[in-house]
């Protein structure tokens, strides 16, 4: 899930979350269960155009106020991922 503030142009909103996505991508590989939970497929386009690796997890975007995204992260706080034991927001 990303939480990007209300209101971004659409070009800033894309690079923020291709931003955290490389983030996540690097925090990865110092944690191999997180690797684990990951999923790639290769799309084939209507051209025939192959297209890898593509995530094959959705991603859930939500936009906000900032006084909601900074609620939102206040409550999500206390979330630690079962698998990692790891609180599951970055800081």
């Amino acid at each position: 899930m990303v939480a990007l503030k209300d209101g971004l142009p659409a070009g800033v909103a894309l690079n923020a979350a291709a931003h955290l996505a490389l983030g996540l991508r690097e925090k990865a590989q110092s944690c191999p269960e997180l690797v684990e939970r990951m999923a790639f497929i290769t799309y084939e386009d209507a051209g025939g155009g192959r297209h890898e690796p593509i995530s094959a997890l959705s991603l859930i975007v939500l936009t906000g106020r900032p006084s909601h995204l900074r609620r939102l992260r206040a409550e999500a706080a206390d979330v630690v991922d079962p698998l990692t034991r790891r609180l599951s927001l970055w800081r």
